[in-house]
């Protein structure tokens, strides 16, 4: 059975800025589900993580097809496929946890793109990050006259 194929980038900066997951999801040359998630504030490899967390919860009900996860973040496939879990103190060591457990029982596999270089799924996956990120920056100004 041919896998499915998802594409996941994650848009953010600084922890103390708001971030986003994006994820394109395609059957053959067909995209059958797209994700735009935002994720409040966070780092980009947190939200390149939660891109990968929401393609596996998106395509649970094809769970008994093969997934192939394509991603432009190496530290996204290190901590993923490393032989061991996370250390305690890692960051992000409950999110690489979680992530783990929704992988077992699924044939799983990670491949590496490389980041805005015109590949139609991650330049999608891109945007919809893009967009969620964005989607939580909102100006806030302090009203006239206010104390």
């Amino acid at each position: 059975m041919d896998p499915l194929v998802v594409y996941t980038d994650g848009s953010g900066t600084m922890a103390h800025l708001p971030c986003g997951a994006g994820v394109a999801v395609y059957d053959g040359e067909l995209v059958i589900l797209e994700a735009s998630r935002a994720l409040g504030l966070g780092t980009n490899n947190h939200a390149e993580l939660s891109a990968v967390r929401v393609a596996l919860a998106i395509t649970d009900d094809w769970r008994h097809r093969p997934l192939t996860i394509r991603t432009d973040s190496e530290y996204v496939i290190g901590v993923l496929t490393a032989p061991r879990g996370p250390r305690p103190d890692q960051k992000n060591a409950r999110l690489i946890h979680l992530i783990r457990l929704a992988m077992e029982g699924r044939e799983v596999a990670f491949e590496h793109v490389k980041g805005h270089s015109k590949i139609p799924g991650n330049e999608r996956a891109d945007h919809l990050a893009g967009i969620a990120r964005k989607r939580q920056q909102v100006a806030v100004r302090p009203m006239a006259g206010a104390a």
